[in-house]
């Protein structure tokens, strides 16, 4: 394995053979890859098909926010609505703002008519509800002679409509999220931020094609869209076994408390003494 030749100058110089060099170059890359094999690997992080944070709480996130985004479309696109009332009714500034107005507080106040109902009756309905009603109140501008009627059908009915699913979508966000519910919060208004890039131009150029009238019964009917995504929308299921699991326990609770209050009470006579 070694050879051994004379040096020139000093003493006999020994060199490795090439078999035995070849040898030691071919084990050191075996030790590398066994060091490569020890080093702990990444887990990789799986999303549940159900459940909190699941696959389908994240559709869910998706649907709210389509829904939101069609539902909510009149206000964002409430300063083309004004500019198009000063034209086609002949109104003053203050009369064609009066509709616009009405219309952002009567959504902002959804809450006093949307929360109960949804407390009662979950709020997938509520939202399907409103989803109609937004579209209806849009449609029923065609029919508007004059600012009055503007302030009841866009301001008043579609307002509640609006409001009714503006406000409720944040329920079922909070319903079907815990790690991730304010990411999923975030989704949800998105799509209301985006209608104020889309729904403007939209409308210039219905009402540059049918008139601000016919813009309108188309814009109620685009907004009817809302209703398709509001359909998928439902309370979790493990969330309503869990409701309904603590509604058996309480029962069962007050069964007992019951019971226990109408236990005759025995005297007691001097022969059990």
């Amino acid at each position: 394995m070694y050879n051994t030749t004379p040096g020139l100058l000093g003493p006999p110089v020994t060199t490795m053979a090439y078999g035995a060099q070849e040898k030691r170059n071919t084990v050191a890359p075996a030790i590398s890859c066994k060091e490569k094999s020890l080093e702990p690997t990444k887990k990789r992080v799986s999303i549940p098909r159900y459940g909190p944070d699941s696959v389908h709480s994240w559709m869910t996130a998706v649907a709210c926010s389509l829904a939101t985004f069609f539902g909510v479309a009149a206000r964002r696109s409430a300063g083309f609505l004004y500019v198009a009332i000063l034209r086609n009714f002949n109104a003053t500034r203050a009369e064609a703002a009066w509709p616009v107005i009405v219309m952002s507080g009567v959504i902002s106040l959804g809450g006093f008519v949307s929360g109960p109902i949804a407390h009662k009756f979950t709020a997938r309905p509520v939202v399907v509800a409103g989803s109609v009603i937004s579209a209806v109140g849009l449609m029923l501008a065609y029919f508007a002679t004059n600012v009055g009627h503007l302030v009841a059908f866009l301001a008043v009915f579609h307002g509640i409509g609006s409001g009714m699913v503006f406000v409720v979508t944040p329920t079922l966000i909070n319903e079907h999220f815990i790690r991730y519910r304010g990411l999923a919060m975030g989704i949800n208004f998105a799509g209301s931020t985006m209608a104020t890039f889309v729904f403007p131009k939209m409308l210039e150029v219905f009402t540059d094609n049918y008139g601000f009238k016919g813009a309108m019964l188309l814009f109620g009917a685009v907004s009817l869209n809302s209703l398709a995504f509001s359909l998928f929308l439902r309370q979790p299921a493990w969330l309503t076994k869990r409701l309904e699991a603590e509604a058996k326990a309480s029962a069962a609770a007050a069964k007992i408390a019951a019971e226990a209050v109408n236990v005759p009470k025995t005297s007691l006579t001097n022969g059990d003494v």
